[in-house]
């Protein structure tokens, strides 16, 4: 009797030290997420008065010592958002450690929230046709992308959005500016982009994947269209060849594949008539 008493004990005090690492993980997740949340709004509300300080000091209504101290605040909550991101993945793979289930996957919401890790999952594990690139954290590695890439080239922050701080270079004296104008749209405190070989295409898409227990399904393709790297509007389904289409769908699975767990993918696609070239992809349903 004292035996089965003793190990009840032990059991009830190891189930008390599960939920109770269970629920700090949820908490520290929650938390994450909401500091994710204020941080973007704030961001947002930076990066306007960032580029009103940048307007009034071309004007000469402002002095060097107010942007740089704009430019400050709006890095500062940039660093603060991205631990809170690093934060937030931490605490999704410690609750799939504990047993919870993540979807797709921790690793999943780890490999689509950086472009450096999705892009080499492309290219150099899956062997997907991609862009030429390099990642440059200077001006002087961007000038050593350019000779890899060739010109022309697109530059653009590894973490941005909406097509921000993205510009096209067709000749080497514009590698400095177009430097300068990533780093100022960038998201985090790193300074570090993307320089790519620029490929004529057709038009661009993304394919919605839906990886489920019987397969993956696809949406039809939705289309896009930028201006001067922003972006401006979308629609679906997007016109696009039988041969195209099997080609991106095929693409797509393999990186679905490869992401794991269940869930919503957007895999994005240059398309130049039938030849499809992988660009980017995003987990669009991260927890559960």
């Amino acid at each position: 009797m004292a035996h089965r008493e003793e190990a009840a004990a032990r059991f009830t005090s190891v189930q008390a030290k599960v939920f109770g690492e269970i629920d700090r993980a949820v908490v520290g997740y929650k938390a994450a997420r909401e500091q994710v949340e204020t941080t973007e709004s704030l961001l947002s509300e930076l990066k306007k008065r960032q580029d009103t300080t940048k307007a009034m000091f071309e004007a000469g209504e402002a002095d060097a010592l107010t942007v740089a101290a704009a430019q400050a605040e709006f890095s500062t909550a940039a660093l603060t958002r991205l631990n809170s991101l690093t934060k937030a993945q931490q605490s999704l793979a410690a609750l799939e450690a504990e047993g919870w289930h993540v979807v797709p996957t921790a690793r999943a919401a780890q490999m689509t929230m950086n472009r450096d890790a999705i892009r080499a999952l492309a290219a150099e594990t899956l062997g997907l046709r991609t862009s030429r690139y390099r990642f440059a954290e200077s001006l002087d590695e961007v000038g050593e992308g350019a000779c890899h890439t060739g010109l022309p080239c697109v530059i653009k922050p590894v973490m941005s959005s909406s097509g921000k701080g993205q510009s096209t270079v067709r000749d080497e004296a514009e590698l400095e500016a177009a430097w300068d104008y990533a780093v100022a749209n960038m998201r985090g405190d790193r300074p570090r982009v993307i320089v790519e070989e620029f490929i004529a295409f057709d038009y661009e898409i993304t394919l919605l994947s839906v990886r489920t227990a019987h397969g993956i399904l696809f949406c039809p393709p939705i289309g896009h269209r930028q201006e001067l790297g922003d972006y401006r509007e979308s629609w679906q389904p997007m016109e696009m060849s039988e041969a195209a289409l099997v080609q991106a769908q095929d693409m797509a699975r393999r990186i679905v594949d490869d992401l794991g767990g269940r869930g919503v993918f957007g895999v994005e696609f240059f398309i130049a008539g039938d030849e499809v070239v992988s660009l980017t992809t995003g987990a669009l349903h991260t927890q559960s």
